[in-house]
């Protein structure tokens, strides 16, 4: 059982480090990747997939697969035992708080979270709100940090030490509202190979469009744009503002053209479900701005994953996929992303009890950051006191 990540890959978390964002095992605490890459615990990882038996920290990936949906694990056809892909995350500092988030990614989280104690959190085991979301046992208090000299140490070895390098990949927080970002690119773009960038923004952040387009010209890079919403959801489950994302958009494609692939993506979980159709309607409305779109799906928390809401709202939420596959017909892109999803959240089966602890999820959390679901959402309404979503959308039936 072969995996290019497992194989080729590096993933710096909060701290700790593994090889991609699915996979969930410590496998070295922060160091350089010349310290990492070949150590034991790498090695042992390597060495179990190759034996055709799951890692514990793969379950994600396992999964997936057993449902006979795509996983990570797939991305790649080939492998070797040559670093080649690194993902980076220097800090959670970010301009935003979204629902499906946590304080280990968030700043903004972690703000909210600062004094928040909660018995249905606790009962219900909403373990964003809890601070165990991303953890690993009680002792785990690491923050993700990267400071500008670790930056120089990491960039400095991959430039040095690892010529078959292709890729490195940003993540956060907000790489736009991070000081590290354009330092690290600069150092980057002394590398012998013209690497692949690839980094996550909310598009939303302070920040200069054209000093961005110039730190991106040397590579070839993808500039995933996380929407994940409606631009009527935008505000509730993102904070930040659709027209403003909107408008640098258009700045920035507006300038010379570079070779940069920009994706909207939609990180799909149950809130998405609830909307689904319209996203996506959202979601093309942007054309020709962006090249193609993205998703991904949200497995944790188990009360977020997306197939929750097939408990009780099965012909309702297959309703919403068939009316976002008509908008999106002919657009192989944002087709691909909707059957990936489609074929995901019919086929998995999820405990009753994740769709009863997603409903206490959407209490505490309006009461949390200040918001309204009933003000977010067209087709569902929700009732705090019964904890029930109900609907009487004929168009949805």
């Amino acid at each position: 059982m072969k995996c290019f990540y497992a194989s080729s890959g590096l993933n710096y978390k909060n701290g700790w480090v593994t090889t991609c964002p699915r996979q969930s095992d410590m496998l070295g605490m922060q160091a350089t990747p010349s310290m990492l890459f070949r150590s034991k615990k790498f090695q042992e990882l390597r060495d179990t997939l190759d034996r055709d038996e799951w890692p514990k920290g793969c379950h994600l990936c396992q999964e997936s697969e057993e449902i006979g949906h795509p996983s990570m694990r797939q991305d790649h056809k080939w492998v070797d035992e040559n670093l080649r892909h690194v993902e980076l995350r220097f800090s959670n500092a970010c301009n935003m708080a979204c629902l499906h988030c946590s304080e280990v990614f968030s700043s903004g989280w972690e703000k909210v979270l600062s004094g928040y104690k909660s018995e249905v959190a606790e009962t219900f085991e909403l373990e964003n709100l809890t601070r165990k979301m991303h953890r690993h046992g009680k002792g785990d208090n690491h923050k993700m940090q990267i400071n500008m000299n670790e930056v120089v140490l990491i960039c400095r070895d991959l430039i040095d030490n690892f010529p078959h390098l292709q890729m490195v990949d940003f993540a956060g927080g907000e790489v736009l509202f991070q000081k590290q970002f354009y330092p690290c690119l600069e150092m980057l773009a002394e590398h012998r190979n013209r690497l692949k960038i690839s980094f996550h923004t909310n598009f939303n952040a302070p920040f200069d469009v054209r000093e961005l387009h110039a730190h991106l010209s040397p590579f070839k890079s993808i500039m995933t744009i996380s929407l994940d919403c409606s631009k009527e959801m935008y505000p509730y489950f993102r904070d930040g503002n659709w027209d403003k994302m909107e408008k640098n958009l258009k700045q920035f494609r507006e300038l010379p053209e570079i070779d940069c692939y920009i994706q909207p993506s939609c990180t799909t979980s149950a809130y998405q479900m609830m909307d689904f159709a319209q996203i996506w309607d959202d979601f093309l409305s942007l054309e020709p701005l962006v090249d193609g779109y993205d998703a991904s799906i949200v497995q944790t928390p188990r009360y977020l994953d997306p197939a929750v809401m097939m408990h009780e709202w099965e012909h309702t939420i297959e309703a919403g996929i068939n009316m976002a596959k008509v908008y999106a017909r002919g657009n192989r892109s944002a087709t691909k992303w909707i059957n990936y999803i489609s074929d995901y959240v019919l086929n998995k089966k999820t405990p009753y009890n994740d769709y009863y602890r997603f409903l206490h999820y959407i209490s505490e959390t309006d009461t949390l950051f200040g918001k309204d679901f009933n003000d977010a959402f067209d087709i569902f309404r929700y009732d705090p006191e019964e904890k029930e979503l109900y609907t009487n959308d004929c168009r949805l039936s």
